[in-house]
């Protein structure tokens, strides 16, 4: 008998537990898990329609260890804007293997009431590292900067993207194996919009 009164006691004390828990949150509103992450997938999608439509050319200059290359061609073909977009495609932080695993964090331009929003891996072992939207008054983003880093015993790369809509896309690469000369790679691009 005595052991059905203490799990009575504590089946109750368990529910009261309960009853002033929820009683304390009085606002009805559950506190968010995580701010939601732009879809940068779909506005690079978006970005590859509007580039066609409203760009003539694009100018793309390949530096690689101090010798430049500088190509001419029209911003109309599709494969190239994929290629070109491809890198920022894949800096999709909405995946659900990273879905919680940045940290947000926005800063707001009270003068013109522009917004910084910069979302930062929790842990050193996710890449992008670092995602930063700069966005206009009305929310629309405006420029995108990805940072990625890995490194191990054998094997060093950093990569910076930069993307500013429907202006210019910059790339930059640094790798370094093991036993082997560094190699950087910067590619630039600038855009130009029809007359």
């Amino acid at each position: 008998m005595k052991s059905n009164t203490r799990w009575a006691c504590l089946l109750l004390l368990t529910a009261y537990t309960g009853i002033m828990t929820a009683a304390c949150n009085t606002s009805g509103q559950t506190l968010p898990t995580s701010a939601p992450y732009r879809d940068l997938k779909q506005y690079f999608t978006d970005e590859m329609v509007h580039i066609r439509q409203n760009s003539t050319s694009m100018q793309k200059i390949v530096s690689l260890h101090q010798q430049h290359d500088t190509i001419r061609c029209k911003a109309t073909d599709s494969t190239t804007l994929k290629d070109l977009l491809t890198p920022f495609l894949d800096a999709d932080i909405n995946k659900a293997s990273l879905r919680g695993r940045y940290d947000s964090a926005v800063m707001l331009n009270e003068f013109n009431g522009s917004r910084s929003v910069v979302y930062t891996a929790r842990t050193s072992d996710i890449n992008p590292r670092q995602i930063m939207l700069e966005l206009d008054a009305s929310g629309q983003i405006k420029e995108v900067t990805v940072d990625s880093y890995t490194h191990n015993l054998v094997y060093e790369a950093r990569r910076k993207l930069y993307y500013r809509q429907q202006q210019n896309v910059q790339i930059n690469t640094y790798e370094k194996i093991a036993f082997l000369q560094p190699k950087e790679l910067t590619i630039q691009v600038q855009l130009s919009a029809k007359q």
